[in-house]
């Protein structure tokens, strides 16, 4: 197809026009003292070790899956190239709303590249445009941008790498169909598809090293190649991701003893990742062999799968309600409601597929495999979150049959009366969703501005948590993410079958030095702080770390100074 300067006149105003409706509704959400997730707090303190020169470390102690120490490798712990970029803004001096900024500017970019990616893929801009304004104004997709998640660089990386792909594909198609370029070309020197499939292959192993999910996109790519039987090309895209993949399997390895170490894999041994955090030290948390022949791992994944296709039907998609549909589908049956919803699905979708050809089946399988993937690990439910692939590489293939379908049918039928009414129906169909999209990010902002707020420590705070606690005291707490982030210390999570009988051994074993409960508004904490003071486990200290901040000097295992002064190790001296 021919490219005029019209064209590019016209793409560059829908583009602009993307920018502008994405950025307004990722500002339309942002807030600088917006609620400081578990994950938000993982990526940020790595960030500021690796920026305050301690390393490459993980300084919170969330589960107990594993027995390493509080502060440890951070390979293998969350993916590595988020905190990475996180660093480079703390050294810079960006705090929580530099970061936050630099998550939306990746997602206003993400929604572009995606809009480039469609155009591609449905070689219609029309579509593409659509359901690249449905993608910019999806509320949990623009949620992804205003808190320290991975999400909106890995949706940039996943984008690109497939467009740069599928551009290759092009060219060298286009290439290949010109007989004076067969007669010239020469297979030994790498033609400009080579070089794009090379970028695309260094795209998705950074997609992998912002989201491990990313291996869906490696699988994609696989299939659709080989079974295309385009050997140089799937070559040529897999030779960086084994290199840099490589050496990173390579670091996991040696620091971890498995190169493919990741906390994901504990979800094959809990119903719910919480229980290896809740349950707490000194629980005895089942094998994944264990765990599958003790549960019904088909049943739980139909189940997860199921729940998670109401989640992409339901609100914070499509804005359909939700909560009649799971509780008829726990009635009715969980497996025939899911296998008949697939199957309705799937029909226009193939359809439009077997139009588009590997391009459309790249998304397609992007798609899938992203579903099957959060269907059998992930073993919490947070679809708002995981479901945002399925959705992005979905929508311009349903986008795109509302499209075709009315296009053949006005082409069937070409009187006046019968196309306006066709498309007249679409409209209204892209109209509704865009009103149900908007409707949902007002809900959306309501409910981020009635979250709570993170206490952002000023800088006479700092100075007094580092009078009264040494870089590097471990405090136990029973929330070790907002801990961290406030007291920047290493953190580790105050166990609710902690008791005083097996205190002891549980300060010994993670060196703590100070107990710092957050909430002592929760009975059930309260009531094991009060116990572990009147057997004298812990001491309460005097002064406060922070405004209303109660602290305990642990009196088993390492023992701070006398109350009020800076806590450090010295001799053991257990009390009963």
């Amino acid at each position: 197809m021919t490219r005029t300067s019209a064209d590019a006149w016209k793409r560059l105003a829908l583009i602009v026009v993307l920018v502008l409706v994405a950025l307004g509704a990722r500002l339309a959400l942002f807030n600088p003292d917006s609620n400081l997730s578990p994950d938000a707090a993982d990526y940020v303190n790595i960030a500021r070790n690796l920026a305050e020169g301690r390393g490459f470390v993980h300084s919170i102690k969330w589960h107990f899956f594993t027995n390493d120490p509080v502060v440890r490798p951070a390979a293998g712990e969350r993916p590595p190239l988020y905190p990475l970029l996180l660093g480079v803004v703390w050294r810079l001096g960006g705090r929580m709303a530099a970061i936050d900024g630099v998550n939306v500017f990746l997602g206003v970019a993400a929604i572009i590249v995606l809009f480039l990616l469609y155009e591609r893929v449905l070689d219609w801009r029309c579509p593409a445009f659509v359901a690249a304004l449905l993608a910019a104004i999806n509320p949990s997709v623009a949620k992804a941008c205003v808190f320290p998640w991975t999400e909106p660089l890995f949706l940039l990386l996943h984008a690109s790498a497939l467009l740069v792909l599928i551009a290759g594909i092009q060219s060298e198609g286009s290439r290949l169909g010109s007989s004076a370029a067969q007669s010239s070309s020469r297979p030994d020197r790498l033609e400009r598809p080579d070089w794009l499939a090379l970028a695309a292959g260094v795209l998705a192993a950074l997609a992998y090293l912002a989201r491990p999910n990313g291996v869906v996109l490696l699988v994609a790519v696989l299939g659709v190649l080989a079974l295309a039987r385009r050997w140089r090309t799937l070559g040529l895209f897999l030779l960086p991701n084994a290199l840099i993949l490589g050496v990173w399997f390579a670091v996991v390895w040696m620091q971890k003893g498995s190169p493919f170490f990741s906390v994901q894999e504990h979800h094959f041994r809990v119903l719910r990742i919480e229980e290896g955090m809740r349950a707490g030290w000194g629980a005895a948390i089942p094998s994944r062999e264990e765990f599958a022949a003790a549960n019904p791992l088909g049943s739980l994944v139909v189940e997860n799968a199921w729940r998670y296709t109401l989640d992409l039907l339901g609100r914070p998609f499509l804005g359909l309600p939700i909560g009649e549909g799971y509780a008829l589908s726990r009635r009715v049956g969980t497996a025939l409601l899911f296998v008949s919803s697939c199957l309705g699905a799937a029909v226009p979708i193939v359809w439009t597929l077997r139009r588009l050809g590997g391009r459309g089946t790249l998304l397609g399988l992007c798609a899938l495999g992203h579903f099957l993937l959060i269907s059998l690990v992930w073993a919490t439910h947070e679809g708002d979150r995981f479901l945002q692939p399925v959705y992005l590489f979905l929508v311009p293939l349903v986008v795109g049959v509302l499209f075709d379908g009315a296009r053949h049918a006005a082409r069937r039928r070409p009187s006046v009366a019968v196309r306006w009414t066709v498309w007249s129906v679409v409209l209204a169909v892209l109209l509704s969703w865009a009103g149900v999209g908007v409707r949902n990010l007002i809900l959306t902002r309501a409910a981020l501005r009635q979250l709570p707020s993170f206490h952002s420590v000023d800088a006479q705070e700092r100075e007094q948590i580092d009078s009264l606690l040494p870089e590097g005291a471990i405090v136990a707490t029973d929330a070790p993410f907002m801990a961290n982030w406030l007291l920047d210390r290493p953190t580790v999570y105050l166990p609710t079958a902690l008791t005083h009988l097996n205190a002891e051994g549980f300060f010994r074993e993670y060196d703590v030095s100070v107990v710092v409960p957050l909430d002592l508004r929760d009975a059930m904490l309260r009531a094991q702080v009060s116990t572990l003071v009147r057997t004298g486990r812990i001491r309460p200290l005097r002064g406060h770390l922070l405004p209303g901040l109660t602290w305990f000097a642990v009196t088993t295992g390492p023992t701070p100074p006398a109350s009020g002064e800076a806590p450090v190790n010295a001799v053991d001296t257990p009390q009963d």
